[in-house]
């Protein structure tokens, strides 16, 4: 166990050895920054997130997708279940039940080569569409707020660590994630690969469709089970 996590640091103090902090990375932090914190300031207000939970949870990620991909990956919330969470001011076990099960779901295709066999359902057009879909959701709810005030902030409320109950999973399965994984197969996995190839050609290896939904799989389950 002790050399596996030495092991682990070296090649961590490697990946750092090799990232840079100048102007690019800045805006870069803040072109992330402008999607996250809206969202994030939305589901503390509406679903009651505990933030700190999520502050922590989020930037450890950061950390490690920099260290593990050496290039400028984005950590975004999984935008269709934070729109239709804000919109239906689910709580938080709901939200940690479908983290869990993006988990479940991308980590065993990534390993087992389904990401090449899925990558024909999804062509730009399917993307797209899914994209207008949730950006259709957050206009209606940002047009309530509009029409009928703000309702009132619920109490940060963190969600229980582990498995939530066997309903708080079916219904978040349904409500939450199948809207989610072709979004998130092809905005974040087939769409940040492709970006990848297109400007960092030598670490291209690292950014691949498979890698990208390991990362995710791995990051969403453990986050999942923190609450």
């Amino acid at each position: 166990m002790a050399i596996g996590f030495k092991r682990l640091l070296s090649k961590a103090a490697e990946a750092g050895r090799g990232l840079r902090f100048g102007v690019n990375e800045w805006t870069g932090a803040l072109g992330d920054l402008g999607t996250f914190a809206p969202i994030f300031l939305a589901m503390v207000g509406a679903c009651g997130v505990s933030p700190s939970r999520m502050l922590i949870l989020t930037g450890v990620a950061y950390i490690l997708a920099g260290l593990v991909f050496g290039l400028p990956m984005p950590v975004q919330p999984l935008k269709a279940m934070a729109a239709i969470s804000i919109a239906s001011h689910l709580s938080p076990a709901h939200i940690s039940a479908g983290a869990i099960w993006m988990g479940l779901i991308l980590i065993p295709l990534s390993l087992g080569g389904g990401l090449k066999w899925l990558e024909r359902f999804f062509p730009p057009q399917v993307v797209k569409g899914v994209q207008l879909g949730v950006g259709l959701l957050l206009l209606k709810a940002a047009w309530a707020l509009l029409a009928h005030g703000a309702p009132a902030v619920k109490a940060a409320q963190a969600a229980p660590w582990g498995l939530p109950t066997a309903k708080i999973m079916w219904e978040s399965l349904w409500l939450l994630v199948i809207p989610q994984i072709p979004l998130t197969l092809g905005n974040a996995c087939y769409a940040v690969s492709d970006v990848a190839k297109v400007y960092f050609k030598e670490k291209v290896s690292k950014g691949t469709p498979a890698n990208c939904a390991l990362s995710i799989g791995i990051s969403d389950l453990a986050i999942g089970l923190l609450g």
